[in-house]
């Protein structure tokens, strides 16, 4: 009996999240074509994931995930980075998003010249 119920629920919910009939497929999109505009800044990670990094925008309080597989080498925390931003500017698409760039070395990574 449970899990008849159970079933008929699943079921109801999977219906409910069906999105129409085929004629809707043919309407217009909602919310498009978007433009964006884009822009260099920098970032600092944050905290390192299995799958992602947390960074947050200098300057700013935007807090934001990178994938690990779209750096060229393993962040750490407390790296930056110069990160390309795009940021819509018509439509309703998605505000804004980050393209990692090139790692800024800090003094402490640099080598030291004429070191032994």
């Amino acid at each position: 009996m449970k899990r008849a119920l159970f079933s008929a629920a699943l079921t109801g919910l999977l219906a409910a999240c069906q999105t129409g009939s085929p004629a809707d497929a043919m309407s217009p999109m909602v919310g498009g074509p978007c433009r964006y505009d884009s822009k260099e800044v920098t970032a600092t990670v944050v905290q390192v994931f299995d799958d992602a990094a947390l960074m947050q925008e200098d300057g700013t309080s935007i807090v934001f995930e990178v994938e690990l597989q779209r750096f060229a080498e393993p962040p750490e925390a407390g790296q930056q980075y110069r990160m390309v931003k795009r940021f819509i500017v018509e439509g309703t698409c998605t505000p804004y998003s980050y393209m990692p760039g090139a790692r800024i070395e800090s003094s402490v990574d640099a080598p030291t010249v004429g070191a032994e």
